[in-house]
C-alpha cells in the first residue's frame, strides 16, 4: 500500500522507494513521503527487507531512498541484494556522515549520499542530479524502450538501465543448459588494442547474426569497457560476488546494462582497482569460490555468444576465463616487445596448458606497420601461424574511445570496420570448436601452481636484426 492510500503511483510522476528504518530520526525523514508528493514525485515505502525486494520487482522504482543504518534492512549487504534486484539509482542516507562511509557508497554503486538530519532542498537536489543521470540510459533504449519477456511485462516496468531478464533459447541459439560459443580476448601487454578489439568484436556479432551477445570486462583492476559505450554501469561484476547464494543465470543477467546496439549487454568491471580482490583475491567472501568460472558458466547457459575482454595476466579469474573458452584471441602488434610476450603467452596456452592449437587465433594489430619485420618474420619467430590481420586507422580507434561508441555503429566501413567484420564472420562461420581433445580442467590449477621463470632471449633471439 501507498503511503498516500493510492493503489499505484500516479502516471507520468517518478517514482521514489523509500526503505527508512522506523528509528530515522529527526528532521525532514518522518515527512518524507508527504514533502516527495508535494514536489511532483510517486511514494512507495518498504517495510523490510523482504517486502522491499518485492516493492522492487512489482513496481520498478525510478529511485530508491536507502537507509545504511536500519540494521534490519541488512546495511550494506542489503543495499547489494537491493540493487541486484534491480540495479536502478540508489540515495543513500546516513546519520554517519563520516569518510569511509562516503566512499563505501560509492564503492558499492550508490549515486548520491545524504546524512541526517535530512533537508528538504537537499534531498530534492540529489533527487533531480539522479534524474539527470538516468535521462542518457532511457534515451538508449533503457528503461520502458527495452525489449522485455512476458514473465517481466507481468511483474512491473523494467528496471532502468538495466538488462531484459534472460532470453528463452531462439532458432539457432542454444538452449538453457548448453554452453555457448565463449571468446576470450587475451594479450599480455597493454595498448596493443585488446579492450577496442572486445567492444567491436561484440558489436560485430550481433550485426552478424542477430543473435544476443554479453560483454563481459574481467580487466579486473583497469578495465574501461563501460567507458567505450558511454556507459555508467549502476552494478559490477563485484556486486555478483558479494552474494551469498549460487550465482545463477538469472541473477547474473540482473546485472547486465544494456548497451548499443540494444543486441549487446555488458557486466562491467570492478568501479575500482581495489575491489579486484572481492572477485579473484583476498578479499573473497567465499575464499573457496571461483565467482568467475560460476558467471561465466550461467551467462553461457542463456546466450548465443559470450565475449570477454581479460586482464593482461595468468591470474585465477583470467585462466578460468581461458579455460572456458572456445575461442582466445591472442592480440599482439608487429613490435619487439608486444611478440616477445606473445611468444611467451602462446608457450603458456599450447604447452602448459596444453590448449589445442585451433582454439587459439592470433589477431596481428597494426598488421600494415611492419617496420623492419616481415608477416614471415613473425611467423617463424613465434612459430605460428597469424589467422587475423587488422589495419592501422587511429583516427577511428580514437575517435570512437573519445566519443563512447563502438565505431562498428557508425564506421563499419571503415578499414577498421571492414576487418573486424571478418573476424566475426568468421567465428560465426567455424562455430564452437569441439571440446574434445581440448584443456585439461586441471591445467589451470598447474599454471596457478607452477613457478614461471622465462628464459632470456626468446623470440627475439629467432628474428633477423630489424631492417632499416
Amino acid at each position: 500500500m501507498h503511503p498516500n492510500g493510492s493503489e499505484k503511483p500516479g502516471a507520468g510522476r517518478r517514482l521514489v522507494l523509500l526503505a527508512l528504518g522506523a528509528g530515522a530520526g529527526p528532521g525532514a525523514d518522518g515527512r518524507l513521503p508527504e514533502l516527495l508528493e508535494q514536489a511532483g514525485f510517486s511514494v512507495l515505502g518498504a517495510s523490510g527487507p523482504d517486502d522491499l525486494l518485492d516493492l522492487i520487482g512489482r513496481e520498478g522504482p525510478d529511485v530508491l531512498l536507502y537507509d545504511i543504518d536500519d540494521p534490519e534492512l541488512g546495511g550494506w549487504e542489503g543495499m547489494s541484494r537491493a540493487r541486484l534486484a534491480w540495479p536502478g539509482p540508489v540515495i543513500v542516507v546516513s546519520g554517519r556522515g563520516d569518510e569511509a562511509d562516503l566512499e563505501e557508497a560509492v564503492r558499492r554503486g550508490a549515486q548520491e549520499y545524504l546524512t541526517r538530519p535530512l533537508d528538504t532542498e537537499s534531498l530534492l537536489a540529489a533527487l533531480s542530479a539522479v534524474n539527470r543521470q538516468a535521462e542518457p540510459v532511457a534515451a538508449a533504449g533503457g528503461r520502458d524502450g527495452q525489449a522485455r519477456t512476458a514473465a517481466q511485462a507481468s511483474s512491473g516496468p523494467a528496471p532502468a538501465g538495466s538488462a531484459p531478464g534472460p532470453p528463452g533459447p531462439r532458432e539457432g541459439e542454444p538452449p538453457p543448459g548448453r554452453q555457448a560459443t565463449v571468446i576470450a580476448v587475451f594479450s599480455t601487454k597493454g595498448g596493443v588494442g585488446k579492450t577496442t578489439l572486445a567492444s567491436n568484436l561484440a558489436v560485430a556479432l550481433f550485426q552478424a547474426t542477430g543473435e544476443e551477445v554479453v560483454l563481459v570486462d574481467l580487466d579486473l583492476e583497469f578495465g574501461s569497457l563501460a567507458t567505450y559505450f558511454g556507459l555508467r554501469p549502476p552494478a559490477t561484476i563485484v556486486d555478483l560476488c558479494r552474494l551469498a547464494e549460487p550465482i545463477t543465470p538469472e541473477v547474473v543477467h540482473k546485472a547486465l546494462v544494456a548497451a548499443q546496439p540494444p543486441g549487446v549487454r555488458l557486466l562491467a568491471a570492478p568501479a575500482s582497482p581495489d575491489l579486484a580482490a572481492e572477485v579473484e583475491g583476498e578479499g573473497r567472501k567465499q575464499p573457496d569460490r571461483n565467482y568467475v568460472e560460476e558467471i561465466l558458466t550461467a551467462l553461457a547457459a542463456h546466450n548465443r555468444f559470450v565475449v570477454v575482454d581479460t586482464g593482461c595476466n595468468f591470474r585465477e579469474a583470467v585462466l578460468t576465463t581461458l579455460d572456458l573458452a572456445e575461442r582466445v584471441l591472442l592480440v599482439s602488434t608487429p613490435d619487439i616487445p608486444a611478440l616477445q610476450n606473445t611468444g611467451k603467452a602462446l608457450d603458456v596456452l599450447l604447452k602448459r596448458l596444453e590448449y589445442p592449437a585451433a582454439k587459439v587465433n592470433l589477431v596481428l594489430n597494426r598488421a600494415d606497420k611492419l617496420l623492419g619485420l616481415t608477416e614471415d618474420d613473425i611467423r617463424q619467430g613465434l612459430e605460428f601461424q597469424i589467422a587475423f590481420k587488422l589495419p592501422t586507422d587511429e583516427a577511428t580507434a580514437v575517435w570512437a574511445a573519445n566519443y563512447g561508441r563502438p565505431f562498428m555503429l557508425d564506421r563499419p566501413g571503415s578499414r577498421l570496420g571492414r576487418a573486424v567484420t571478418q573476424v566475426a564472420r568468421a567465428l560465426v562461420k567455424a562455430g564452437t570448436p569441439a571440446r574434445a581433445g581440448g584443456p585439461p580442467r586441471g591445467g589451470s590449477k598447474a599454471a596457478r601452481d607452477a613457478s614461471w621463470r622465462w628464459t632470456d632471449g626468446g623470440f627475439m633471439d629467432t628474428l633477423p636484426s630489424p631492417r632499416v
